[in-house]
């Protein structure tokens, strides 16, 4: 990957929006690109972060295991996602969670230490990545309370609420839905043959339409 497709990755992100071209290539002093396989791990919780991940392709999870070996799924990331800026305002500069790639693909990997650095000398990178960071924490808590605090058919019926499309929505594979929904493949495709069933959306082969918008917006409330 040339300098320039680096910079045009980085300008993609939430986390580096509006950071000068002149600071990013600084940010990309050391970095490199590779191809991670699905299932392989990018970080473990608890290990000190020595890359941050920008996701150019592919897709992965940063999750959580549980005291139970159960693993709670913090959230799935698409391209244009950067994993494991929070550990930089960490003390032990250690993840607070873990990340694996749920389908394979390019990375782009930026050494921390030198992140670390340039946000002590630019304040603008500094806010960048702070409000990033905060973002992030945020979508934790909302993710925590979503997943704890309303049951599998009130999560599902918003997937496919916020991903209603007059074209049919083309479902990720349950893997992936798994992962979104903090459950396992087996009951995703349990519950997309209830829906189905019951009349609250229409299936051809993975693309799916809502039949009875009313019936899903029900299923929030409860």
């Amino acid at each position: 990957m040339r300098l320039e497709e680096k910079i045009v990755a980085l300008r993609a992100t939430v986390a580096f929006r509006g950071v000068a071209d002149a600071t990013l290539e600084q940010v990309l002093e050391g970095s490199h690109a590779r191809v991670v396989k699905r299932g392989e791990h990018l970080f473990l919780h608890g290990e000190v972060v020595a890359w941050i991940y920008v996701l150019v392709s592919g897709a992965s999870r940063t999750f959580y295991l549980t005291k139970h070996a159960r693993e709670f799924t913090v959230e799935v990331h698409s391209s244009r996602a950067v994993l494991g800026i929070q550990a930089l305002f960490q003390p032990m500069k250690s993840s607070a969670t873990s990340a694996a790639m749920l389908e394979t693909g390019e990375v782009l990997c930026l050494e921390a230490r030198t992140l670390e650095r340039l946000t002590l000398q630019s304040a603008e990178l500094a806010n960048a990545l702070l409000r990033f960071a905060v973002s992030r924490s945020s979508a934790l808590m909302r993710r925590v309370n979503e997943v704890f605090l309303a049951d599998l058919n009130s999560r599902f019926a918003r997937l496919l609420l916020v991903n209603a499309d007059v074209n049919g929505w083309l479902l990720p594979r349950n893997t992936l839905l798994a992962a979104e929904l903090g459950t396992v493949p087996e009951l995703v495709s349990r519950k997309l043959g209830e829906f189905y069933r019951m009349g609250f959306i229409r299936l051809t082969k993975r693309r799916v339409w809502i039949s009875d918008h009313t019936a899903l917006e029900a299923m929030l409330e409860a």
